[in-house]
């Protein structure tokens, strides 16, 4: 969603046929949690601007930044959209694309102003368009949805120089087995890097998710590394195809994306209220039944209620999804779900126990964190629960879960209940 300040709200959204849903019997009562998840600023919530470079990340001013990510070791990636820049906070005193940094500090790694400019030079004299995401590949480097150039890049984590990976800045589709470099993409928001460094695109314009190997005959049969293909939507923005071949079936905006162990891919399809995967290996994944190649419905009816659904299968006509923005998983496999108009952080834990402090069962849907939509008897938040927008979501190794809150102009640290 991007711009993010212009562009919130511009989305159409339609209801989607899905799967039924298995039996399923909730621990309690299938009410909405309050706020199992404390709410910490990890930088300056409210005002919007640019500031804070150098000095402490919790006083830095961002301008709706739509994007996060975190790696292995703690640190984070941010897109800072309006001010057309990415930032970083690293977890460890460290010199990073070409920065001496402090741990707990902000930098600026790319982007100066807005505009179109600077592969093959420094990323922080670089010009970008709205980026709406970031990702880390193995090596620590930095990719970044160039939303409004139709463009991905990367900034290495070695020099801080940033390079062209997918686009030819021209908004467009096609491409497929050439280079991703000669390939058009159309407003692509949301990205993902698995362990083998391929590159995932939510082409949102498009209506199609596309992949780009990191290495050859990785996870992409023949295609070799650096071209692209479409591994979800036939470029027809719609609602149809759970059950049958990703590649015919239909997407509407999807804004994210996020890779499993196995490659399955998650796709925040957006304009259909929905997330949806791909498989990669048959099995049975949130309660679905999954064969290779075939698209799923995994969370939501495809239809808006402002009843939430908590405790309820996640697929289940009272599970609801209001503006799916973010997908993420963490180590153990739970998923969990931006609903930026919904104005929470929802949860689908893979398997029963406890999530952040809440009796959980697999395959449920769970609030984490959030005051609801409008019409929820909880909007307009609480000292615990402040989100306003949360568009993007990132899980790092030890679990701690960041929200890229674009109405706050901040980006948020979920930490579970004391106790």
């Amino acid at each position: 969603m991007t711009p993010s300040s212009t562009k919130l709200g511009t989305r159409l959204v339609a209801g989607a046929t899905i799967l039924a849903a298995t039996v399923f019997v909730p621990a309690s009562v299938a009410t909405r949690a309050e706020g199992a998840a404390r709410v910490r600023a990890f930088t300056k919530a409210g005002g919007t601007g640019f500031a804070g470079d150098g000095g402490p990340a919790a006083a830095a001013s961002l301008a709706s930044p739509a994007g996060v990510a975190s790696d292995a070791t703690g640190d984070v990636a941010i897109a800072d959209t309006d001010n057309c820049r990415v930032r970083y906070v690293p977890n460890r005193n460290v010199r990073a694309f070409g920065i001496a940094m402090r741990r707990g500090d902000i930098y600026t790694i790319a982007g100066s102003t807005c505009g179109s400019s600077g592969d093959g030079g420094p990323g922080t004299e670089a010009r970008l368009s709205f980026p709406d995401d970031v990702a880390f590949d193995t090596e620590g480097d930095v990719l970044v949805a160039d939303t409004g150039n139709n463009e991905i890049r990367k900034v290495s984590a070695t020099t801080g120089s940033i390079s062209l990976v997918a686009g030819t800045g021209v908004a467009g589709a096609g491409g497929d087995g050439r280079p991703a470099t000669a390939a058009q993409l159309d407003g692509p928001e949301g990205i993902a890097v698995d362990a083998a460094d391929d590159l995932y695109v939510a082409d949102t314009n498009n209506c199609e998710v596309r992949e780009v190997p990191g290495r050859v005959g990785v996870s992409a049969g023949a295609l070799v590394s650096g071209h692209i293909r479409t591994i979800a939507g036939d470029g027809t923005c719609g609602d149809t195809g759970d059950g049958h071949d990703a590649t015919r079936a239909e997407l509407r905006a999807p804004a994210d994306v996020a890779v499993d162990d196995h490659g399955d891919a998650l796709i925040a399809d957006t304009g259909n209220r929905l997330v949806r995967e791909v498989a990669v290996v048959a099995g049975t994944n949130f309660g679905v039944a999954m064969s290779p190649g075939d698209i799923y419905t995994v969370v939501g009816s495809g239809t808006y209620n402002p009843y939430f659904g908590d405790g309820l299968p996640a697929v289940s006509d009272a599970s609801s999804l209001s503006f799916p923005d973010g997908v993420a998983l963490d180590t153990t496999g739970n998923l969990y779900v931006t609903d930026t108009y919904g104005r929470g952080v929802r949860v689908v834990p893979a398997a029963g126990g406890t999530t952040f402090g809440m009796p959980t069962q697999a395959d449920g849907v769970y609030t984490l964190a959030g005051a609801g939509p409008a019409e929820s008897p909880t909007a307009g938040g609480t000292a615990r629960d402040p989100l306003v927008y949360p568009a993007r979501v990132a899980v790092d190794a030890s679990g701690e879960v960041f929200v890229a809150d674009v109405g706050n102009n901040s980006v948020e640290l979920l930490e579970p209940p004391p106790g």
